[in-house]
């Protein structure tokens, strides 16, 4: 599809500003985590964005409580600005926010949250929270990707975008510099992209787009109208991951807790919301 056509009932929203206010309320989310080898993978995804990019850019990099500075590292490959977030900021599009040292990266409805909660997967800032929570309140806006590093963090939470409909996308293990990661995620989830890291640029704008389109669709069918509690499964994996599922605890940290799939919980979304997605990415 051409960068900017636009697709069907979309073009009615230059003559409905509530509908695009609506549509602005459910921003695309990327969410992005790497490990050992990561900092020169992120550096090359974000080479490769546009400089007005239609969604917000969330990270996380294995850096354990140390100072490393990311944004100065990242600032120079990137034409998108580049910065530890905030707890309470608002979610923006064309920035990219990173987890600083020592804290999870967690989306909430509108806005970012830091916390010290358990370590995940034997580090804090863990790739899990992140993607998990996105995948929590933003359903079919969030594309995860996973990129070069040891062990298994991102899998479940990649998996868990899948489930809510997102997209999940992985760096080809072939070219990582650790495989584990990107291994492990391909075992368990059904991804939609494994791509080497020089396609990742054109990859995620191509994306970032369409979706960012289905929001603005999304938003227009429920404009003035009802919504709906909806579950967005979709078959993610093969894996005994479906019976785990991360809960908030006092302390801010997450969990794993076994949850039957039946007590699983449902989103509410505008009706006919997951057919206009379905139906925006098939035409896309």
């Amino acid at each position: 599809m051409p960068q900017h056509e636009e697709l069907g009932a979309a073009e009615q929203l230059e003559t409905a500003p509530h509908v695009m206010a609506c549509a602005m309320d459910k921003l695309p989310i990327i969410v992005i985590g790497g490990s050992a080898g990561g900092l020169e993978s992120l550096a090359e995804v974000l080479k490769g964005l546009w400089p007005e990019f239609p969604a917000a850019i969330l990270g996380v990099i294995h850096i354990g409580a140390h100072e490393v500075n990311l944004p100065n590292y990242f600032a120079a490959c990137s034409a998108l600005p580049v910065g530890y977030a905030k707890d309470g900021e608002p979610i923006a599009a064309g920035k990219v926010s990173l987890a600083p040292p020592d804290r999870h990266l967690v989306v909430e409805q509108g806005h970012l949250h830091l916390g010290r909660g358990l370590k995940e997967n034997h580090t804090r800032p863990a790739i899990d929270p992140l993607f998990r929570s996105a995948a929590e309140n933003y359903g079919p806006l969030v594309i995860g990707a996973i990129l070069t590093g040891f062990l298994t963090d991102g899998t479940a939470g990649l998996w868990e975008v899948k489930r809510r409909g997102g997209i999940a996308i992985v760096q080809d293990p072939d070219e990582a510099e650790v495989p584990s990661m990107p291994l492990s995620a391909l075992r368990h989830v059904k991804v939609d992209h494994c791509v080497g890291i020089a396609e990742f640029g054109p990859l995620l704008n191509r994306l970032a787009a369409e979706t960012a389109r289905t929001a603005s669709q999304v938003a227009l069918m429920g404009a003035g109208g009802e919504g709906v509690g909806m579950d967005y499964t979709r078959n993610a994996g093969s894996s005994d991951l479906p019976q785990l599922r991360r809960h908030r605890s006092e302390n801010e940290g997450r969990q794993l807790h076994p949850i039957p799939l039946s007590h699983r919980p449902h989103f509410w979304y505008p009706r006919n919301g997951v057919r206009a997605i379905r139906s925006a990415r098939s035409h896309s």
